[in-house]
């Protein structure tokens, strides 16, 4: 028996002894000290409980009932690397589901006492994935939930796999068709297949914050990286999957405000960005946002999308552009699942005849309020429609309209630490009077999605 628990033990005893009425001997074991430890720490005094819980860790360094106490107790006095220390002997001490439950809650409990609230959010994912039954998971997604609200850095992260029928954006012909005479296309200018992992990621942080508005500044990310089939590869032999790799980086600053009543809410955002594509500049870009939302009733909103935006190409400077944009929603909740509609006028202005354009744009999604066989299904169809008034391959311009329609099924049973798989299956089409940018393309995606 180590020297610190005797003495924490005879110190009990002495002190128990001293009460008058008992006269009988005491005898205080492990979980005597344990329990006494634990009505400290409900009692508001941090310090004895963890005088005896360092005892009761001195006899045995993987008590973990003592591993825990230490904890909560040395976050109660503001120990906060000792509370951090004991909760992650703690976790790996546990043995069942509600002893990781408990561990994972006392270490994001210091954490955010620490003002590590992003650690803190990652060890509450924890002790979601182990919670012993739904009140506890529950209790852990409020927690998780209450501080994240109050963390002024968000992260969200994005990862997912995309099998491809046409990863190039290439033509579905094989010809093109040049004032009447035809001629055979590059295989690397038709559509390829293979597959694009795609990863991402939104940094933000929250630099003011009032009753009714907030600014903050962010950073955006998005890189896709192709690998070609092996069918691609014989037909193209000459290409490459790298000569398709995207990717992206934008930083931004936004202003977000709300009317009293929260029924309307707007945001406007300055964003600038750079682009690579195959390894190469691509282009450079600044652009202004402005949104409003409003809340009409409890089942119907709608919102308004302004946007202008330079773009500065970086491989050719004629085909650099002016761009505007209008758009509009609506969405209607109803007892079997959430309507959305949308709308687009984007007016593109540039000194290339293929840059140059007109665009409407139209679509339509649903959202299933209940699971259908446990998953969570959502479908959507769009059509885009393109105005370009010259073009060097036809005398008459360029009319290009794309169908495109899609189905995601997400797997919320499935989940991991609040992560759940989403499987989306995604078929598009373009018809154009010029047969050079006729494709379709065929698609399934599978992401990660967080449940909460």
């Amino acid at each position: 028996m180590g020297r610190r628990f005797a003495g924490v033990l005879t110190a009990l005893a002495l002190a128990l002894a001293a009460v008058p009425g008992l006269a009988d001997p005491i005898t205080v074991t492990a979980e005597g000290l344990r329990q006494t430890a634990n009505l400290a720490l409900s009692a508001g005094q941090p310090a004895p409980a963890l005088e005896m819980a360092e005892a009761l860790l001195q006899r045995d360094p993987g008590d973990w009932d003592a591993l825990l106490i230490a904890s909560r107790a040395a976050r109660d006095m503001g120990k906060i690397d000792t509370a951090q220390s004991h909760a992650k002997a703690a976790w790996a001490a546990a043995d069942t589901p509600g002893q990781r439950y408990a561990a994972a809650l006392a270490m994001a409990q210091a954490q955010a006492s620490d003002g590590n609230r992003l650690t803190a959010q990652f060890w509450l994912r924890r002790a979601i994935d182990t919670a012993p039954d739904d009140t506890a998971r529950a209790l852990a997604i409020r927690d998780f939930q209450y501080v994240r609200l109050r963390n002024p850095v968000t992260v969200d992260l994005r990862f997912s796999v995309a099998p491809s029928s046409n990863v190039n954006n290439g033509s579905s012909a094989d010809y093109l068709l040049l004032y009447g005479i035809p001629f055979t296309l590059s295989p690397d200018a038709k559509a390829l297949s293979g597959y694009e992992m795609m990863t991402g990621a939104n940094l933000t942080r929250r630099i003011a914050q009032g009753a009714l508005s907030s600014t903050e500044i962010g950073a955006n990310l998005d890189a896709v990286k192709v690998t070609l089939s092996d069918t691609a590869k014989a037909e193209a032999p000459m290409a490459k999957g790298s000569d398709y790799d995207f990717f992206g980086i934008e930083t931004f600053l936004r202003h977000r405000f709300a009317t009293p009543d929260s029924a309307r809410k707007h945001a406007a955002t300055l964003t600038f960005g750079r682009n690579w594509y195959g390894g190469d500049p691509l282009s450079n870009s600044v652009r202004l946002d402005f949104e409003t939302d409003w809340r009409l009733s409890r089942q119907l909103a709608v919102g308004l999308d302004l946007g202008a935006e330079r773009q500065w190409r970086l491989d050719q400077a004629d085909r650099s552009a002016d761009v505007v944009t209008v758009a509009g929603t609506v969405d209607r909740a109803f007892a079997a699942g959430q309507l959305s509609l949308g709308a687009f006028l984007r007016e593109t202005q540039s000194d290339s005849t293929q840059i140059d354009h007109t665009a409407l744009g139209l679509s339509t999604s649903y959202t299933w309020a209940r699971p259908v066989a446990g998953a969570e299904i959502s479908a959507g169809l769009s059509a885009e429609m393109r105005d370009y008034a010259l073009s060097p391959y036809s005398p008459e311009g360029r009319e290009d309209t794309r169908i495109s329609a899609g189905v995601s099924v997400f797997l919320k049973q499935a989940e991991t630490m609040g992560f759940a798989p989403e499987i989306s299956l995604r078929a598009s089409r373009t018809d154009s009077n010029i047969s050079l940018y006729d494709s379709h393309d065929v698609g399934l995606t599978v992401g990660l999605k967080s449940t909460f």
